[in-house]
């Protein structure tokens, strides 16, 4: 039977003729209603595209009514779909979709559901509304670079034999992949999360690494949770840029211990310093008391390693503070507030005093007079002292 091609075409309906016949393909072509396809067990000689630069105004769907077909045929060059592209039951021995990376194209909501891949699958430079894959297998390369993915990012149930590239990928609101498998590398390098969702984190949940997972220089811009995770090797966060604002704490450890590994500690000491303010939060109801002033001082005056600067302003205010008191107290001018009051604070600072000076080997650094309030200053000073120079040997260690 000799091939029929249908160019710069429109059509109105879905004719179950035009969609069963295998020697039938479409270039340039429009369609404005729902189009049910039918998967081709074999291929064709010569070209095996089916539609080539095609534009699909409603649903497109490929679900065949037996439980799997294996088809042989290649279906969508540059085509765009308005609203839903789904795909269930198939087996597809080579891509189905092979778009040139120079042509960008667009697609709804992409729904892949129980299909297998036994080839490469390829879907680069797209805008894509929803993109969901359930209960589904790579046996190949799996590539999907430089897209954008508008609403939801969804990966369910999906094994992935082969390399799985996502480089350069914008998921600009919900994104998570659920117990899933990569069984090789895993590349997520360049891509952005959340950028207009900031209240869902990136979710990587009870997924297993068996390779390596490569998110260098990538940006998530709501958060991430990968406390579930099953990596076999350290991921790769170099570069990496997380929001705590929806993170956990053992998603930071996670990051934190991956630099440990590589000796990269300025950068694990940074997701140390975002690990102890989640802990920080987590105990601020049931955390011991002197547990939570601890974390609330580190935290507080050098966010736990990461800032010299403020413990060196609080060094610089304590002691201005303090010298004022030397001077007032030489001056007079304390015993002149509350005259009235003079007696009991006498009586009162003696033995604070006395009791300061029984402090061996503290009592030669105190002041005449004050020597409570200096022992209480020389505490809070050393502390700060002791803050400034973890700090710097946190910037400056090897």
């Amino acid at each position: 039977m000799n091939p029929i091609l249908f160019k710069n075409c429109e059509f109105w309906q879905c004719d179950e003729v035009l969609t069963k016949r295998e020697n039938i393909s479409y270039e340039n072509c429009k369609f404005k209603s729902e189009w049910i396809l039918k998967a081709f067990t074999q291929s064709i000689e010569g070209d095996s595209l089916i539609y080539k630069n095609c534009e699909f105004k409603e649903n497109v769907s490929l679900i065949p009514e037996n439980a799997y077909v294996y088809t042989e045929r290649a279906y969508f060059n540059n085509c765009n779909f308005k609203k839903k592209l789904e795909i269930e039951r198939v087996i597809f021995s080579k891509c189905f979709i092979e778009n040139n990376n120079d042509i960008r194209t667009e697609i709804g909501q992409f729904s892949i559901a129980r299909c297998n891949f036994e080839e490469k699958f390829f879907l680069n430079n797209c805008n894509i509304k929803n993109f969901v894959i359930k209960d589904s297998k790579f046996v190949s390369k799996f590539e999907f670079k430089n897209n954008t993915v508008m609403q939801d990012f969804e990966i369910n149930n999906t094994n992935y034999s082969k390399l799985a590239d996502m480089y350069e990928t914008n998921f600009l609101s919900k994104f998570k992949i659920k117990k899933s498998i990569f069984n090789d590398f895993v590349a997520f390098e360049k891509c952005k999360f959340g950028e207009n969702d900031k209240e869902n984190a990136a979710l990587f949940q009870y997924v297993t690494f068996y390779s390596f997972a490569n998110f260098r220089n990538t940006k998530f811009f709501s958060g991430l949770d990968i406390e579930t995770i099953n990596p076999k090797e350290s991921p790769n966060f170099l570069g990496t840029s997380v929001n705590p604002i929806n993170s956990n704490r053992e998603t930071f450890r996670i990051i934190k211990n991956s630099f440990i590994k590589t000796e990269n500690n300025i950068e694990a000491n940074k997701y140390f310093a975002e690990e102890m303010n989640k802990y920080r939060k987590e105990i601020r109801e049931t955390g011991i008391w002197h547990e939570k002033i601890i974390l609330f001082y580190n935290g507080f005056f050098s966010n736990f390693g990461q800032s010299y600067i403020r413990p060196l302003i609080a060094l610089l205010v304590f002691t201005a503070i303090y010298y004022s008191l030397q001077i007032g107290q030489k001056e007079n001018w304390l015993y002149e507030i509350y005259p009235a009051a003079n007696v009991f604070i006498s009586c009162f600072s003696y033995h604070l005093n006395g009791f300061a000076r029984s402090l061996i080997p503290f009592n030669r650094f105190l002041y005449e007079g004050m020597e409570f309030l200096s022992l209480f200053f020389y505490i809070f000073n050393s502390s700060f002292i002791w803050l400034i120079i973890v700090a710097i040997k946190r910037r400056t260690k090897r």
